[in-house]
C-alpha cells in the first residue's frame, strides 16, 4: 500500500475551510500525532447545521461566559486595529483586564519597528495579520497568518505571534506552528533569514529563535515529512498530554480511550493497612502522565455535563438527571459591618473580627456564624438579614432507561 498521491489529497477536504486541518495552529498535534488528522477531519467538514458548540467543545469557559478562546479572538483583533493606527483607548475600556495585556503585545510589536529601521532604516516594511503561503512545505497546505512581521524582502524577516494561553507554550525554538510560519514567510517574500517570535499576553511571556538559511532546508523537510505521515493510510498515532489536551478527536482516539480505563488501584483497601511499597508503588504510579490525562478527561467531561444541565437539555437518557446545588445563603441589599456590630453588642458577640483581610469586606453568613455560633438567640437575630439563594442545576446520576445497560458493562 502507498501514500495516497496528490489529487486524492485534494480530495479529503473542500479548500478554503476557516480553519485548515493543516494549519499552522494545529501543527504541533500534526506533528506529534499524524493520526489526529484523520481523527480531527469530521469536525472540519460536518455540516453547518450541527451544533458549533459540539464540534468545538471549549473546558476553560464557564457556562454563560465568554471563553478564553473568543477572548484570544477578539484581543488579536484589536491588536491589529491598534497596529494599523487606531488608538486602543477609543476600542476598549482602559479598566477592562486585557487592555493592559494587548498593550504589552502592541508594545512588543512596535519595539521590532523600531530595531528593523536601526538596522534597515527605510528598507523595511511591517506586516499585520498577513497570509503567507504554505503549500512549500506540501501541496497539500495551504496558507498561515502572521500576527505582526518587520522584514526586508528578499533579506530577513521577523516575525511575531500573539498567544493568550494559561497553558505553558512551546518555546520558539521547538514550535511547529512558528516553524510553518517561518518556512511560509521565506516562500512569500523571498527572505533568507526568519527570526520568530511569540508573545503570550497572559504571563507577558516571549521568546525567540533565528532560523538560518541552512536550517530553513532542514526544517521544511521535517514538516514535509510529517504532513505524508499524517496523509498516510498507517498515520501513528501517539499519546502526549499537551497535543491530546486540545484535540477535537479525543474522545474517538483508540490511545486516549484507552488512557480513560481507570488503572487497578485497590480503593477497597484501608490506605492505613498497606504497605510502604505498595502505597508508595500506587503514589509513583498516579504521577504518570496517563493518570494525569484521565483526571484532565474526567474533568472535561464533568465541565460540558454541568454546561448542558445549567442550560436545561435534558441527558435523562444518558442516565444524568438534574438536581438542585447547594443553597447560598447571603446577607440582604443594604447589610454593613454598621447593622452587624450593633447585633453584635446587644447579643455580647465579637465584633472586632467581622472584617477579612487583606482587601476589607463584609464577613459572609458562615463568617459570622464561625465568630457568634449558631445559637437561638444568634439565629433570631439575623433572621431578617438573610437572604438564601436556591442552588444551580447539578448533574446526578439516575437509573438508565429500562433495558439499556452501561457499554462499560457489555462484555
Amino acid at each position: 500500500m502507498c501514500a495516497p498521491t496528490l489529487p486524492q489529497v485534494a480530495g479529503l477536504w473542500p479548500r478554503g475551510l476557516p480553519h485548515s486541518p493543516l494549519g499552522g495552529s494545529v501543527e504541533e498535534r500534526r506533528q506529534e500525532c499524524p493520526y489526529s488528522l484523520k481523527a480531527e477531519l469530521p469536525y472540519y467538514i460536518r455540516d453547518e447545521i450541527q451544533d458549533e458548540e459540539d464540534l468545538q467543545p471549549d473546558p476553560d469557559a464557564e457556562p454563560g461566559q465568554t471563553s478564553q478562546r473568543d477572548i484570544g479572538t477578539e484581543n488579536h483583533r484589536l491588536a491589529a486595529e491598534v497596529l494599523n493606527g487606531a488608538r486602543l483607548s477609543d476600542l476598549l475600556d482602559p479598566d477592562d483586564r486585557e487592555y493592559s495585556r494587548i498593550e504589552w503585545y502592541v508594545g512588543r510589536c512596535r519595539y521590532m519597528w523600531q530595531e528593523a529601521e536601526r538596522v534597515a532604516p527605510g528598507q523595511a516594511i511591517y506586516i499585520v495579520e498577513r497570509s503567507v503561503d504554505l503549500s512549500g512545505i506540501h501541496p497539500a497546505k495551504e496558507k498561515g497568518s502572521i500576527d505582526f512581521g518587520v522584514l526586508v524582502p528578499g533579506e530577513w524577516a521577523w516575525i511575531n505571534d500573539m498567544k493568550n494561553c494559561y497553558n505553558p507554550v512551546t518555546p520558539a525554538a521547538r514550535n511547529y506552528q512558528m516553524a510553518d510560519y517561518a518556512i511560509g514567510t521565506m516562500d512569500t517574500f523571498g527572505v533568507k533569514r526568519v527570526k520568530v517570535s511569540i508573545s503570550n499576553t497572559i504571563s507577558l511571556w516571549d521568546d525567540h529563535h533565528t532560523y538560518e538559511p541552512a536550517e530553513l532546508v532542514n526544517v521544511r523537510e521535517r514538516l514535509r515529512q510529517g504532513t505524508e505521515a499524517c496523509l498516510s493510510p498507517w498515520a501513528p498515532c501517539r499519546y502526549g498530554l499537551k497535543w491530546c489536551r486540545y484535540c477535537k478527536g479525543y474522545l474517538e482516539c483508540p490511545v486516549t480511550v484507552n488512557l480513560a480505563a481507570p488503572p487497578a488501584i485497590p480503593t477497597e483497601k484501608d490506605i492505613a493497612d498497606m504497605s510502604r511499597e505498595e502505597v508508595c508503588r500506587i503514589y509513583r504510579r498516579a504521577q504518570g502522565d496517563d493518570i494525569k490525562a484521565l483526571i484532565q478527561f474526567i474533568g472535561e467531561a464533568k465541565n460540558r455535563v454541568t454546561a448542558w444541565t445549567a442550560k436545561g437539555v435534558s441527558l435523562i437518557q444518558y442516565g444524568i438527571g438534574t438536581g438542585n446545588g447547594k443553597k447560598k445563603r447571603v446577607f440582604v441589599t443594604g447589610v454593613g459591618l454598621k447593622k452587624l456590630q450593633e447585633i453584635g453588642t446587644e447579643l455580647d458577640k465579637p465584633i472586632d473580627k467581622l472584617m477579612v483581610r487583606p482587601r476589607a469586606k463584609l464577613a459572609s453568613v458562615a463568617g459570622v456564624e464561625k465568630i457568634w455560633g449558631k445559637s437561638k438567640e444568634v439565629k433570631a437575630a439575623m433572621a431578617d438579614l438573610i437572604l438564601e439563594l436556591p442552588g444551580k442545576p447539578t448533574p446526578i446520576i439516575i437509573p438508565l432507561p429500562s433495558g439499556q445497560i452501561e457499554r462499560g458493562d457489555q462484555e
